[in-house]
């Protein structure tokens, strides 16, 4: 078989910018919608307002001390130079 038929990457690279504007146009949008529409579909309701967020669980909580704790050291120890 031809090469080019195993690697259509250099006629897709001539091709992308012709076709590409297009398509932005007129799918990119509808596309970007529906995925999000799909992905909001498996999501449960958590009944949150618009800025409220939900607690985070005891045990990332219990994870997240100890990195608090370093992080804090460390921008102590950059303050410092």
């Amino acid at each position: 078989m031809p090469e080019r038929l195993h690697n259509p990457t250099p006629s897709e690279a001539r091709f992308n910018p012709l076709c590409r504007p297009l398509f932005d146009a007129l799918r990119r949008d509808p596309l970007a919608d529906l995925t999000q529409a799909l992905i909001n579909l498996r999501r449960r309701d958590e009944t949150l307002r618009i800025v409220e967020d939900r607690p985070l669980p005891p045990q990332l909580l219990e994870y997240l001390s100890p990195c608090r704790f370093k992080m804090g050291r460390l921008i102590h120890i950059l303050a410092e130079f």
